[in-house]
């Protein structure tokens, strides 16, 4: 399938809910949204430098997670888990000779473990390193319908229903994946689950 990007919009603004909605998602229409509805991300101000991943500052608070990594090795390709610390120290010492991948980190599942380990009172009092923004807050993908409210902490809505849950739910799959690698890493064209992309 071709895509003729000059047909696409690119928004200058965060449109309201109701604007989205009817004009893009309904529709299926693709649209390129604006940095300023993720720019307070703590993806973006706490592990970014000089607009580079601040490998460093990754390691120190996700180091210890345990995460998929595919190599490719020409025809000796493989995938293996390994502790995030260890990726990236592969990742920086490859120096863009050959493909790592870090894809299908459960980042927030993850964060949210490590938060309810914290605090069990509270399993999202530190901040998640990235909320999904409010256009795409009916979460069908992770089936959730949220009842919860969104809150100064916890903007988006189904992670302010998570934080009222019992653990089971706080530790469950979900779809919300990080994905990091050298030059020349890809996920190959395909169909995720519920054929979203």
């Amino acid at each position: 399938m071709v895509v003729n990007v000059q047909s696409i919009d690119v928004l200058r603004g965060v449109p309201s809910y109701e604007v989205f909605l009817n004009e893009y998602l309904a529709k299926n229409k693709p649209v390129i949204l604006p940095f300023e509805l993720v720019k307070n991300w703590p993806a973006f101000t706490d592990l970014v430098d000089q607009d580079k991943v601040d490998w460093s500052s990754l390691t120190s608070r996700y180091g210890d997670h345990q995460v998929p990594v595919f190599m490719d090795k020409g025809e000796d390709a493989c995938q293996r888990e390994m502790l995030l610390t260890e990726a990236v120290n592969m990742i920086q010492k490859s120096n863009g000779r050959k493909p790592i991948y870090i894809k299908d980190w459960h980042l927030t599942r993850c964060a949210r473990i490590d938060m309810l380990a914290i605090n069990a009172n509270d399993p999202l009092s530190r901040s998640l390193p990235y909320y999904t923004p409010f256009l795409f807050a009916d979460d069908w993908m992770n089936n959730i319908n949220p009842s919860a409210a969104s809150t100064q902490d916890l903007p988006f809505a189904a992670d302010a229903w998570l934080s009222t849950q019992q653990k089971a739910a706080v530790e469950s799959d979900d779809f919300r994946f990080c994905y990091a690698g050298t030059q020349g890493s890809s996920t190959p064209l395909h169909r995720d689950g519920m054929m979203c992309n």
